[in-house]
């Protein structure tokens, strides 16, 4: 198999998992007819269209002997991103309510 017919798997296993063409398409932002069409072979998905799929499958291209991202840290990164928003809200908040960490020369 090549990339275009893997990629079409990618597809068809986001439309399985969708449960629809139509929801599929809602959810990645492109055209249900253009979405079919790909299935059926009328059409071929441009790049950018494709990964509006892809990104909503969280599915990634690597090169032929690598290896993907591995999931755990793919898990990691989205929690030490979560972790950095949250903290920003904080100190966002505690600006708000007027509240300030003690500096750390004076810190005991």
């Amino acid at each position: 198999m090549g990339f275009y017919d893997d990629a079409l798997e990618v597809v068809r296993l986001a439309v399985d998992e969708a449960g629809s063409i139509r929801a599929l398409a809602k959810q990645a932002g492109i055209g249900h007819v253009a979405l079919s069409q790909w299935l059926t072979g009328k059409k071929r998905p441009s790049l950018a269209l494709l990964a509006a799929v892809f990104d909503v499958v969280g599915a990634t291209v690597c090169m032929r002997g690598e290896r993907a991202p591995d999931d755990k840290d793919a898990k990691a990164q989205a929690l030490e991103k979560e972790v950095i928003a949250l903290r920003a809200q904080v100190e966002v908040l505690e600006r708000v309510v007027g509240l300030s960490r003690p500096s750390e020369k004076n810190a005991v």
